[in-house]
C-alpha cells in the first residue's frame, strides 16, 4: 500500500518529537499544518540567523535552512534543487562567476517543476531573493503562479483565503478581467474585517477609483481629508534625482516628503519646493521625541507607519499626527511587507485626491540609493544587507503593485519611474541585479 507524502511527514513530525529534535510547540505547529488546522507560520528566528550568515558573506547551506521556511519538511527533489540554490547563493556573495549555477538551478525547476511542491516554491522564491539571485527569484515566482492557476482551477469551490491567492495570481499575468471574476465569485464569503481590502482588489481589477475611506479613526484623519480630498499631491521620494521646481510650486497643493528631519538635510531644490506632510515608517518614527518638535512646525500634518511611543501618540492627541490608513493585507504582499512608497500611495488614495504624482522614486535602481542627508546614519550598510531587505520587503510583489495602480491611472510618475514602471518585471529585476553585481 502507498502512503502519501503527508502521512510520511506526519509521521517524521512525530518521530522528531520523540527524539528531541525540535521544540514542542514547532512539532505541534508542524502537525496541525499538515493536518490543515492552521495556517503555517515561518520561523522569524531562524530566517533572521540565515540572513546573518549571508551578511557575514558566510556559505549557507541546506542544514542552515532546516528550521526555516518549509525547509525542514522536504522530498529528494526539493533538497536537490535547494542544494543548488544555495551553492549559487555562496558564489553570489563572495563574488564568484554565479550565473553557470544559476542555469543548473533552472534546469533542474524545469525537470522537477511538477515534483516540487507549491509551499516549497514560496520559500524558494524568497531564498533567492534574499541571496541577491533577483531573477531566479522572479522564474520560480512565475512557475509557482502556473502551478497556483492549474490547480484551484480545477476545484469547483474555493476557499476564501484560495480565491486571495488565485487573485495575485491573474494580477501578476495581467489578466485583469480573471481577476475580476475571482472576486464576484468569493464576494459572498467576505468578513467585515477585509471589506475594505476586498474592494481594493475589485476596483483595481476593473480599473475603476480606490474606495474611499468614509470610517475616520481620528479627528487627524479628519483634518487630512480636508487637505487632501480634490487636491493635486506631489509624493516626493528619497532617490537622488533631478526635481521640476516649477512644476510642483503651479501644479500641486500638497508636498509629500518621507522622513522630514529639517529642511537642513533637504537638497536645495527640495528646499524650494517645500513640504507640506512627512510620512514615518516604524523605526524612524519610534525614535521622533521632544527634540524634534522644532522642525515639526514646518509641516502640516505627521504620518506614522505605527503608533508606539507616548511621543507619537501625543501628537496624535494634539491633531497635527496620524497613523496610515491603507491596504497592507497579505493578499497585496504575499510573505512580504510593502515598503513605504506603496504605504504613502495606499494611504493617499484614501482620501480622494484629484491627481497624485511621484517624484524622485526609482524603485533602488540607482547605485546612488538615496539623497544625500536621506539615510545619512546608514550610509554603510552593504550590499548583503539590502537583498536581504528585498526578501523581507519583496520587491516584486512591491514593484508589481506600484505597476498596477500606475497601469489603471490611480497616480502618475516622473519620466524615471514611469520608464521603470513599463520595463515589466523580468527586466526590471535584470536591472536590479546587474546594478548589484
Amino acid at each position: 500500500m502507498r502512503v502519501s507524502r503527508s502521512i510520511k511527514r506526519l509521521c517524521y513530525t512525530l518521530l522528531l518529537l520523540i527524539r528531541g529534535d525540535i521544540p514542542f510547540a514547532e512539532a505541534i505547529s508542524k502537525l496541525f499544518t499538515k493536518l490543515g488546522i492552521c495556517v503555517r507560520t515561518r520561523n522569524m528566528v531562524s530566517e533572521v540567523q540565515f540572513i546573518g550568515r549571508l551578511k557575514k558573506r558566510e556559505p549557507v547551506n541546506v542544514k542552515d535552512l532546516r528550521k526555516a521556511f518549509s525547509f525542514r519538511f522536504m522530498s529528494r527533489r526539493e533538497r536537490e534543487v535547494t542544494k543548488a540554490i544555495c551553492l549559487a547563493i555562496n558564489a553570489r556573495v563572495s563574488g564568484s562567476e554565479y550565473k553557470s549555477l544559476v542555469e543548473q538551478v533552472r534546469k533542474l525547476l524545469e525537470e522537477n517543476a511538477k515534483k516540487v511542491s507549491i509551499l516549497w516554491l514560496t520559500d524558494a522564491e524568497i531564498l533567492a531573493m534574499a541571496g541577491g539571485l533577483f531573477v531566479l527569484a522572479g522564474d520560480i515566482r512565475q512557475l509557482t503562479v502556473r502551478r497556483m492557476i492549474k490547480k484551484y482551477e480545477k476545484k469547483k469551490k474555493v476557499k476564501t483565503a484560495d480565491e486571495n491567492i488565485l487573485y495575485i495570481c491573474y494580477m501578476s499575468l495581467g489578466e485583469n478581467e480573471k481577476a475580476a471574476e475571482v472576486f464576484n465569485r468569493a464576494r459572498k464569503s467576505f468578513n467585515d474585517n477585509h471589506k475594505k481590502n476586498r474592494q481594493w482588489m475589485h476596483n483595481v481589477a476593473k480599473k475603476e477609483k480606490p474606495p474611499r475611506l468614509t470610517a475616520f479613526e481620528s479627528e487627524s484623519d479628519k483634518i487630512y481629508a480636508q487637505m487632501i480630498e480634490g487636491k493635486n499631491i506631489a509624493i516626493i521620494g528619497p532617490s537622488a534625482g533631478e526635481l521640476d521646481v516649477d512644476e510642483i510650486l503651479c501644479d500641486f497643493d500638497v508636498k509629500i516628503l518621507l522622513t522630514y528631519r529639517s529642511m537642513d538635510f533637504l537638497t536645495e531644490e527640495m528646499q524650494k519646493c517645500g513640504v507640506d506632510v512627512s510620512y514615518y515608517n516604524s523605526d524612524r518614527g519610534g525614535k521622533l521625541s521632544e527634540k524634534d518638535e522644532e522642525y515639526f512646525e514646518d509641516l502640516k500634518m505627521i504620518v506614522f507607519k505605527s503608533v508606539v511611543s507616548d511621543f507619537q501618540k501625543k501628537k496624535i492627541a494634539e491633531g497635527k499626527a496620524r497613523k496610515i490608513q491603507g491596504v497592507t493585507h497579505p493578499f497585496l504582499f504575499k510573505e512580504s511587507g510593502a515598503t513605504m512608497l506603496q504605504r504613502v500611495l495606499a494611504d493617499v488614495f484614501c482620501f480622494s485626491p484629484a491627481r497624485v504624482k511621484v517624484f524622485n522614486a526609482n524603485m533602488v535602481l540607482s547605485n546612488e540609493k538615496y539623497y544625500k542627508g536621506y539615510d545619512s546614519e546608514n550610509v554603510a550598510k552593504d550590499r548583503a544587507f539590502l537583498w536581504c531587505s528585498c526578501g523581507s520587503h519583496n520587491i516584486i510583489c512591491n514593484y508589481e503593485i506600484t505597476r498596477f495602480w500606475h497601469g489603471v491611472g490611480y497616480f502618475e510618475a516622473d519620466e524615471e519611474l514611469t520608464e521603470i514602471l513599463t520595463l515589466g518585471t523580468k527586466e526590471y529585476l535584470h536591472r536590479f541585479e546587474q546594478q548589484e553585481q
